[in-house]
């Protein structure tokens, strides 16, 4: 896996992962907009992240790996992006997704530690947060093997196929990288 961070020259390789990984997104979060998935539409979301970022309060990247095919082309296999950043209390909200055809290959653990090493040495963060479906297992395991702690519950936190869902707050803090100290 290759993580690289968002540029223009993406467009054409994002809009086609966003197109065909639609529908398995879409079983898991809440879906976006039919308007995002056109090709104006995702140059206004890139146009809305690359703006977020110039302004410091966000890091989008892209997962890059090779076609299922074997082939030597490399494709978008999913996303990671470090938002909400704020410099004054030292804390950022993690966000990831996997392509379905490339889940279960370590993508998502490989991403959450590459936005852990940005932020805490790129943009000398504190804390890192996350929120993840109490029905999204596997998203739990993958940031418990990074050393993320769940923190509590937020009820009704998201809306998927018109039900409320559950999230577990997930955090780490970057002093937990050398202290093995329990949460009080």
């Amino acid at each position: 896996m290759d993580c690289r961070l968002l540029t223009w020259d993406d467009l054409d390789a994002l809009f086609e992962f966003e197109l065909t990984n639609r529908t398995w997104f879409e079983a898991h979060i809440e879906p976006r907009p039919d308007g995002f998935y056109t090709r104006r539409g995702v140059e206004g979301h890139i146009e809305d992240y690359l703006r977020a970022w110039a302004q410091g309060r966000q890091l989008p990247f892209l997962l890059w790996g090779d076609e299922a095919s074997g082939s030597a082309n490399q494709i978008v296999v999913g996303r990671a992006n470090l938002r909400g950043i704020s410099h004054d209390s030292g804390d950022a909200w993690i966000g990831y997704r996997v392509a379905e055809n490339y889940c279960g290959r370590g993508l998502a653990t490989g991403a959450v530690r590459h936005l852990m090493d940005e932020a805490y040495n790129r943009l000398g963060l504190r804390r890192l947060l996350a929120a993840v479906s109490v029905a999204n297992p596997s998203s739990s395991r993958v940031l418990e093997k990074c050393g993320f702690r769940q923190a509590g519950l937020i009820p009704e936190a998201a809306t998927l196929k018109n039900r409320t869902l559950d999230c577990y707050e997930y955090q780490h803090c970057r002093d937990w990288r050398t202290s093995r100290r329990p949460l009080a």
